[in-house]
């Protein structure tokens, strides 16, 4: 049974851990091995500060000591660094009783959830890149005694560079404007 736990633990892609009282690591799976290199040996005793910059150690800690004091979970995003940069997890923290029903350790389970968050901004700035363009197009009809004139745009992705305007000049000229990007 304990190996079973241990291989459903180690082959997840979520970091797990378990940290006593003071911050000491207790334990960590496979995936915060890999993630943070460093093995579970050395691991054992170090706190945060031993592995991680000082600014996310301390904010780990916090939130740790959140958990400590009102023993209750705590959901909460944390980054953590990757050799591609910093990565956004979401954290689930929880109290570890003893047998006397008193907190004796912090154990989490981290996602990371950094692709989510790109994906999300991403959509963000495509939604208002097609509010910008729509302002572009114009307002009102051209009429123009005995012509019909009719615009419309139907962009082939989400990426449209299409542009089409007209222009009214003093005199009554028509100028038009016509823009294809790809």
């Amino acid at each position: 049974q304990e190996r079973r736990e241990r291989a459903i633990l180690d082959n997840t892609t979520a970091v797990i851990y378990v940290k006593d009282g003071e911050g000491r690591y207790q334990f960590i799976n496979r995936e915060f091995s890999r993630l943070f290199k460093i093995s579970l040996a050395d691991a054992v005793t170090k706190t945060d500060a031993d592995i991680f910059p000082a600014d996310l150690a301390a904010a780990f800690r916090r939130n740790d000591r959140r958990v400590l004091e009102t023993a209750a979970e705590l959901k909460i995003e944390e980054m953590a660094p990757h050799d591609d940069g910093l990565h956004t997890y979401l954290s689930v923290k929880f109290p570890v009783f003893n047998a006397e029903g008193r907190v004796v350790a912090v154990a989490g389970i981290s996602t990371d959830i950094t692709d989510r968050i790109l994906l999300k901004q991403r959509a963000e700035e495509l939604r208002l890149a097609r509010e910008v363009q729509k302002r572009l197009f114009p307002a009102g009809e051209l009429r123009i005694p005995g012509f019909e004139v009719f615009g419309k745009v139907l962009p082939a992705s989400e990426l449209c560079g299409d542009y089409f305007d007209f222009v009214v000049r003093p005199n009554g000229n028509i100028v038009l404007c016509v823009g294809d990007v790809s």
